[in-house]
C-alpha cells in the first residue's frame, strides 16, 4: 500500500513517522507541508473533501505529544505489520509505549529550540543524560524485537535523535556506533533523513 505523508522538516514526530515507515518498507510519498506545490495539493484535498481554502495544518506539528493524527497511525502501522513494532512480551510492550510518550515529551520541549537557534546543546545534554538508557536498549535489542533484523518503534525514536547528534558530535561509544551504523546500512532509505541535519531545515525550492 502508498501512503502519502505530508510532514514539516525540522519536527521530531514527523521525522519518526518518516523513518517508522520506511523501516516497516511501506511505499511513503513524502511531501514537505511547506512547499507551495504540497500546499496546494493539501488545498485541493480540503476543498474535495471538507469546506475551506486554507493550507491544512498537519496536526502532527503542534505541541501535543501525540497529535490526534500520530499515536493512532503508528497503532494502526503496528496492526497492520503481521510481527507488530512493539516487544512481544507485554510487561514490555507496555514499558516501550510509556517510554516513547515520555521521550516525544521531552524532545518536543527541546527540537523547536534547536531549530529556532541553531543550538544543538540541549539535543547534546538530553543525549548525555539517557545515555545508559540508550545502551541498555541497544545491548538488549534482541529482546525487544519481534523480527531480529527489524528495530521497534522505540529503537527507531532513539535512531531520530541519534541521526541529529552524530551530525555535531559523532557517536563514539562503540556499541552505539555499531548499531547506529547497522541501522543507516541496512535501511538504504533512511539516507536523505540522515542528510538533513547537513542540509538543514529551511525549505528546498522545488527543481521542477
Amino acid at each position: 500500500m502508498r501512503l502519502t505523508i505530508y510532514y514539516r522538516k525540522g519536527c521530531i514526530k514527523s521525522r519518526f513517522l518518516r523513518v517508522a515507515l520506511k523501516v516497516m518498507d511501506w511505499e511513503v510519498r513524502e511531501l514537505d507541508a511547506a512547499d507551495p506545490e504540497a500546499e496546494a495539493e493539501m488545498i485541493q484535498l480540503k476543498t474535495k473533501n471538507g469546506h475551506g481554502t486554507s493550507a491544512i495544518a498537519p496536526s502532527i506539528y503542534n505541541k501535543e505529544v501525540y497529535s490526534h493524527e500520530l499515536f493512532p497511525m503508528i497503532e494502526y502501522l503496528n496492526e497492520r505489520s503481521p510481527e507488530g513494532m512493539y516487544p512481544a512480551e507485554i510487561p514490555l510492550r507496555l514499558f516501550a509505549r510509556t517510554l516513547i510518550r515520555r521521550t516525544l515529551a521531552d524532545l518536543s520541549a527541546i527540537w523547536p529550540q534547536y531549530i529556532a537557534s541553531g543550538d544543538p546543546q540541549p539535543l547534546l545534554d538530553y543525549y548525555d543524560k539517557e545515555t545508559e538508557l540508550f545502551l541498555n536498549l541497544v545491548a538488549n535489542r534482541d529482546s525487544w524485537r519481534v523480527l531480529e533484523q527489524r528495530p521497534t518503534y522505540v529503537e527507531i525514536l532513539f535512531l531520530c535523535l541519534a541521526i541529529e547528534v552524530n551530525y555535531y558530535r559523532p557517536i563514539k561509544n562503540p556499541s552505539l556506533a555499531k548499531w547506529f551504523k547497522e541501522l543507516t546500512s541496512d535501511y538504504p532509505s533512511l539516507n536523505p533523513i540522515c542528510s538533513e541535519p547537513v542540509v538543514g531545515y529551511q525549505l528546498s525550492k522545488s527543481s521542477n
